[in-house]
């Protein structure tokens, strides 16, 4: 059952079994990772989604946005100019590309490479601005991931924890990159995002803490 923190402010909750790093402090966060205890007795710890990978889909969106936007450009200029509407950016023209079949064809082909940058948009902007907000009361939980109407949040029942382990979603140069997860008794798994390895190891302590449930270590 998980332990109420906010009945006693004096009370220091106790080091969770086989913690991850027992030289982090509970009441004293990193840097990007916030914990409050709330008036019902509940916890909510919130962290950035912020890491390498932020910096990596900020990048290539940039660079395949910007390549992809002037083939947008250019091909709805060929579209208004179909209904006789002149615009700004008429730019490249191909023979023929005037013709509905042409257009059609180049809308199917550029739709892909579209939706590529919208997806590692969306990526680079939760990763930027997005946090994961963990909540944990007595007889309910919560993981929010996200930012906005791109949040995503998971419901679990604090009593029905199986596990509190690690998942690899992907390898780095051949080597397994490992995140946090818990599991219930029935096999539902909630996976938290990455984090940098100071935040995730604390979080890995604090989860292992506030569930009442020994994190396991990692691979």
């Amino acid at each position: 059952m998980t332990q109420d923190y906010t009945k006693n402010e004096k009370q220091k909750p106790k080091r969770a079994p086989r913690a991850s790093n027992d030289e982090l402090d509970f009441d004293h966060p990193p840097r990007g990772v916030a914990m409050e205890r709330t008036p019902d007795g509940g916890v909510v710890i919130t962290s950035r989604i912020f890491s390498g990978a932020t910096v990596f889909f900020t990048v290539f969106a940039l660079f395949w946005n910007g390549i992809t936007s002037v083939f947008v450009c250019s091909i709805v200029g060929m579209t208004l100019a179909k209904f006789g509407i002149d615009t700004p950016f008429g730019g490249i023209t191909m023979e023929g590309s005037g013709e509905p079949a042409s257009l059609v064809f180049l809308w199917l082909f550029i739709t892909p490479f579209i939706l590529v940058g919208i997806g590692t948009a969306l990526f680079a902007l939760r990763g930027i601005f997005g946090k994961c907000v963990i909540t944990v009361c007595h007889d309910a939980a919560s993981v929010r991931t996200g930012v906005g109407f791109l949040a995503r949040t998971q419901h679990f029942s604090p009593q029905s924890i199986k596990r509190v382990g690690w998942h690899s979603p992907y390898s780095q140069n051949n080597t397994p990159v490992y995140h946090l997860l818990v599991e219930m008794n029935n096999g539902r798994q909630i996976k938290l995002p990455g984090f940098n390895n100071t935040r995730m190891a604390w979080i890995a302590h604090a989860l292992g803490i506030v569930l009442g449930r020994p994190v396991e270590e990692k691979p």
